[in-house]
């Protein structure tokens, strides 16, 4: 064995330098075009490493007017190919809807685990437990609590009018409620990137910003009553602003603006503020009828001590004077003549039937 020679492979000579040259070029391209990333306008990025994650603190040759970063700026930079990856997040506020069910202070829901049975005598309801059994049991007059896990529920009431009545009851208690849309931007804070990664990931505002909102406005609504709500908006939108950028800054996102977009309540709720506002013109109406016929009556009374008095000086003017009945006739002739006058037709009348015989008129009051 010892006498057996390995063969010598012949080189390849020049097609095999190229090939070599050809893949190191290409390694080396591959390697630099993923050694490089962007960070657009109004992002932040940070690098994630496959072997001690998320870098906290970078190299010195990532200084940055004398301080280590763990937030790459905008611009262009260098990782390690495959072993580093970048996760760029948008740092520039964000507008996010909001909308939210919630009970005010005279308006409160009732919970989904809740129904009422309302009946003259007992009501008998059935529950089936998971569709493999049915209980009966005999419910009495009032509130009673369901499990969630039984499944569904089947409440079979004797009275009819009893059933109505639940019916009725039951929609105006669900209809109690205050819909309200709110409207925030929000932006995650630069310097706490890495800690927003790990514990929150990319999709931090939907992990986040619902549970805080809906918590936030149930608490604030149900300070105030229907009325408060619409009174005082802008403290209820400055309250709500308040609990929400303190809860917020708890998981390192800051809050721009928050504003109140919709304020909408129920439909039994609506309809008794339109009962109300009805209720208030027919009222107005009515007082204004009063005061009409309050009116009326006065100035009945001062017309008719108008005649009174005009009738006492009459009477006084021709006791003192009775020349004051030849002046009336005077001007009753005046004008009895002023409308035959100005008349189309031609009327022949007697002087005396007219008042036109002023001749027989005695001046001293005596005919």
């Amino acid at each position: 064995m010892s006498d057996v020679r390995v063969p010598k492979m012949p080189g390849g000579g020049a097609a095999s330098a190229l090939i070599k040259l050809s893949v190191i070029s290409g390694l080396g391209i591959y390697g630099v075009a993923n050694s490089l990333y962007n960070v657009d306008g109004g992002h932040r990025a940070i690098v994630f490493n496959r072997i001690v994650g998320v870098k906290d603190k970078i190299g010195q040759d990532f200084r940055l007017m004398g301080c280590l970063l763990q937030v790459y700026p905008e611009g262009t930079h260098l990782m390690i190919p495959w072993f580093e990856r970048p996760v760029i997040y948008d740092v520039r506020a964000r507008p996010h809807l909001v909308e939210s069910t919630s009970g005010s202070r005279d308006l409160q829901m009732v919970p989904f685990f809740f129904f009422l049975s309302l009946s003259l005598s007992l009501s008998r309801s059935r529950f089936k437990l998971h569709k493999k059994k049915k209980v009966e049991k005999q419910i009495k007059l009032g509130l009673h609590m369901l499990a969630p896990q039984h499944g569904s529920t089947r409440n079979e009431v004797l009275s009819d009018e009893a059933a109505k009545t639940t019916q009725k009851l039951g929609n105006s208690i669900w209809q109690g409620t205050v819909k309200i849309g709110l409207r925030v931007l929000t932006r995650p804070v630069p310097d706490q990137l890495p800690t927003i990664y790990r514990t929150l990931g990319e999709n931090y505002n939907e992990r986040v910003l619902p549970s805080i909102i809906h918590e936030t406005l149930k608490s604030v609504v149900a300070q105030y009553n229907a009325s408060q709500l619409i009174t005082q908006r802008e403290a209820v939108s400055r309250e709500i602003r308040k609990i929400l950028t303190e809860r917020a800054a708890q998981f390192n996102v800051a809050l721009d603006d928050v504003s109140i977009t919709s304020l909408t309540f129920g439909r039994e709720f609506t309809a008794a503020i339109e009962a109300k506002q009805v209720a208030a013109q027919e009222a107005e109406r009515a007082k204004f009828v009063v005061e009409k016929a309050e009116q009326d009556k006065l100035s009945a009374i001062i017309r008719a001590q108008g005649e009174a008095k005009s009738a006492q000086l009459i009477g006084q003017a021709i006791a003192n004077n009775p020349a004051f009945i030849t002046l009336r006739k005077v001007e009753a002739a005046r004008d009895i003549a002023h409308t035959m006058s100005n008349s189309a037709n031609k009327v022949y009348l007697n002087s005396n039937d007219l008042l036109l015989n002023l001749q027989q008129i005695n001046l001293n009051g005596q005919k």
